[in-house]
């Protein structure tokens, strides 16, 4: 019986979140840095204003700014929702003893984004993408794309749950 693509798909996500998990429960490789040639930086923010359900999330072309923090992999307000999610399960089928602490493994994962940092000067308008991770995934799960894709030049707007 042929694979659909939708399962080869799902299989490749699974098997990145459960290298993802073991990588940052190990603490022996991190996220790959963005290959492009401008410093990424990205904002959370819940359409409305509210604390809905939905959070969106930007990562865009940077300016180069020292004092700026770091971005958290996973917004503050929806590591609860993580921690129930895919990334959360996975963790908590691990034979890691350290994988258990699932918000510490969470908040444990470095980015190269940078939080609340002014867009690059460019003589040209970057290019807006949109991203839905879907299946209830949090955009934040795919920041070495989203990353990557900023420091290239691109705006990315993500959403999820």
């Amino acid at each position: 019986m042929p694979h659909c693509p939708f399962n080869v798909l799902a299989t490749m996500v699974w098997v990145a979140a459960i290298g993802l998990c073991l990588a940052t429960v190990s603490e022996a490789q991190s996220l790959p840095k963005p290959t492009g040639p401008y410093p990424v930086g990205r904002i959370a923010f819940h359409p409305g204003g509210g604390k809905g359900e939905v959070v969106v999330q930007a990562w865009y072309p940077a300016q180069f700014e020292a004092e700026s923090k770091p971005a958290p992999w996973v917004p503050a307000d929806r590591l609860g929702h993580e921690e129930k999610g895919f990334v959360g399960m996975m963790l908590r089928r691990s034979s890691a003893p350290s994988a258990k602490d699932v918000s510490k493994v969470m908040t444990s994962v470095a980015v190269y984004a940078r939080e609340d940092v002014a867009l690059a000067d460019s003589p040209k308008r970057f290019p807006v993408l949109l991203f839905a991770a879907g299946s209830q995934q949090i955009p934040s799960e795919y920041s070495c794309l989203t990353e990557d894709l900023a420091s290239r030049g691109f705006v990315v707007v993500g959403y999820g749950p």
